[in-house]
């Protein structure tokens, strides 16, 4: 058993007892702290370097508040004083002692018999390694089960080049789709409209880890998920090899749908519409799409466990003979016309859960500027 399975949010009393019944060992991806971190320059050193360790590895919990014998936990040892003011005294230590910043770090407070455990989250990071820089200290720490230690030079080689090859790997797997789509191997049969579609896609980074797959019962219940683009809730959806996938039309044997949701097991996202383009297609439309959907599915990925950070990745096929405008009238505004077929915009990161319409966009922003290109504007009037 191991908290990392439980959405954090849900983490509770009961859970952290079955620690104990269980005997849960400090692993690779949990380690008990009977009391918290004290204020003195070792400690401070002392906490850098477990978090660090977890960023560098495959993160982990560390659970303060937990009395441990050799490692096995024992009992509860709960925290009395001001868990709020020591939570945030944690979360400033980690942004001011470890380089780069580690995105997503969290800090829970579980409600127990007697005071509170605290319950510091580290999620695996995505821009590796990360080191202590504390007092001139420049110190890096990767972890194993048997806890933390400094790597050597080709460890830290490897991590420096994780990221790298994850973003090629993402990329692969975007072209990959783009591929499948244009050659109609899509999950369903989409109309033709001479074959031009828009794509969005919403990729976890840990989609292409060894961490746990999406809970698909959870990810199916999640409204957010099941419209596909242009729809604000489906007609139709089921689970099929890949994952599952939310329809337009509720008709299973339906000859054609306009557009689909597909939500692949790993945590990937693909939304894809077919368009009618025998006028003008609105450049503002597919910016607000990106904007609403990319969000939508993000806040349900993070519901689902599936942690952040996520790639978001818009393509436009087939647009050879359309004309671009901001809205579909030709009658009421300039257009341009496509200067290619397909179209692979800048992609975008949610390197934390978009809170609001603001946070979304600021996140979007480079893919949305980029897409104001079609205008031949630099930058979007919604970014």
């Amino acid at each position: 058993m191991a908290l990392r399975y439980i959405l954090f949010d849900d983490i509770t009393e009961q859970h952290l007892r079955g620690l104990i019944e269980n005997k849960a060992a400090e692993s690779l991806d949990i380690d008990y702290k009977r009391q918290t971190y004290g204020g003195k320059d070792s400690d401070r050193k002392e906490f850098l370097a477990d978090v660090s360790s977890f960023a560098n590895a495959g993160g982990g919990d560390i659970v303060i508040g937990m009395a441990e014998k050799e490692g096995v936990p024992i009992a509860i040892a709960p925290f009395t004083e001001d868990a709020d003011k020591e939570r945030r005294r944690l979360e400033q230590m980690a942004r001011d002692g470890i380089e780069p910043r580690i995105i997503g770090l969290a800090v829970r407070i579980v409600p127990v018999s007697g005071g509170v455990v605290l319950v510091v989250r580290i999620p695996k990071s995505y821009n590796p390694p990360h080191r202590v820089a504390f007092q001139g200290a420049k110190r890096f720490y990767a972890r194993s089960s048997g806890g933390r230690y400094e790597p050597n030079v080709e460890e830290l080689r490897n991590l420096f080049l994780a990221t790298p090859h994850l973003h090629e790997r993402i990329r692969a797997f975007r072209m990959e789709r783009i591929a499948r789509i244009l050659a109609r191997e899509t999950p369903v049969p989409l109309f033709t409209y001479r074959n031009r579609f828009f794509v969005l896609h919403v990729v976890p980074y840990s989609a292409f880890g060894m961490g746990q797959a999406l809970v698909l019962e959870q990810a199916m219940h999640s409204l957010q998920f099941l419209a596909p683009l242009g729809s604000e809730f489906p007609s139709g959806q089921r689970f099929n090899f890949d994952g599952f996938i939310a329809l337009t039309n509720p008709d299973k044997d339906a000859p054609a749908q306009r557009a689909y949701c597909q939500v692949f097991r790993s945590g990937a996202v693909e939304n894809v519409a077919a368009l009618d383009a025998r006028s003008v297609i609105s450049t503002q439309k597919l910016s607000v799409w990106v904007k609403d959907y990319a969000s939508k599915h993000a806040r349900a990925l993070g519901k689902c466990g599936a942690a952040p950070p996520y790639a978001v990745l818009v393509s436009l096929l087939g647009m050879r003979g359309v004309r671009f405008g901001l809205y579909r009238s030709v009658m009421q505004e300039y257009t341009l016309p496509a200067d290619r077929d397909h179209y692979h915009f800048a992609e975008g990161v949610f390197e934390t859960l978009p809170r609001d319409d603001p946070e979304a966009r600021a996140a979007l922003r480079p893919t949305l500027h980029h897409m104001a290109s079609l205008m031949g504007h630099a930058h979007s009037t919604i970014a």
